[in-house]
């Protein structure tokens, strides 16, 4: 919530999580809840763009010294902060 209002200056309605099995009670509020579910979706997607994302990616994957195409299918991730951590510390 506080990351679309300050990057993207959009409200964000949230939703608690003991309010969702209540939507289900009806049609009117189960499409109001997937209205939601889908601007969160959408807000996402503009702070990937917004935050630039990819590129960094990209930057990390090179700084790790992995392949970018195998940061991005997640068969590294467990990798990545660890070899982080050791490049960052070895150029401290």
């Amino acid at each position: 919530t506080a990351l679309a209002k300050n990057q993207l200056g959009r409200h964000r309605v949230e939703v608690p999580a003991t309010d969702i099995p209540g939507k289900f009670s009806d049609a009117s509020a189960l499409m109001g809840l997937a209205k939601s579910t889908e601007s969160d979706a959408w807000l996402s997607l503009g702070l990937m763009f917004h935050l630039s994302v990819l590129p960094l990616t990209r930057q990390l994957s090179n700084i790790a010294g992995n392949l970018w195409s195998k940061t991005l299918q997640h068969t590294r991730a467990q990798r990545v902060e660890y070899l982080l951590l050791h490049e960052f510390h070895a150029r401290k």
